[in-house]
């Protein structure tokens, strides 16, 4: 019963880092993981949260920056396809 109890708080996390993951590398950059208390790794989580926080962040200010140029004609396409790759994140 121990080992289970004990094998449990390392799983469980270990499951929800490996879906966090999936998720942010799909594009989600609002994932967040969210372990329960007494788990392991809630250090870890936190400081994944975090790093996910700030890339969402950066994509955010990067986004906005780009919106504000005005591209030459022949520059137009090339503009139009790094908006479509920065709108298929999910900020």
């Amino acid at each position: 019963l121990l080992t289970v109890f004990v094998s449990h708080k390392f799983a469980g996390p270990m499951y929800r880092v490996q879906k966090f993951c999936e998720s942010m590398r799909a594009g989600d950059l609002t994932s967040r993981m969210h372990l329960r208390k007494g788990d392991e790794m809630i250090e870890m989580a936190e400081d994944l949260n975090k790093v996910a926080e700030a890339i969402a962040g950066r994509v955010g200010e990067v986004r906005g920056a780009l919106e504000k140029i005005r591209p030459h004609p022949e520059d137009q396409a090339a503009f139009a396809a790094v908006l479509k790759k920065l709108s298929d994140l999910k900020t």
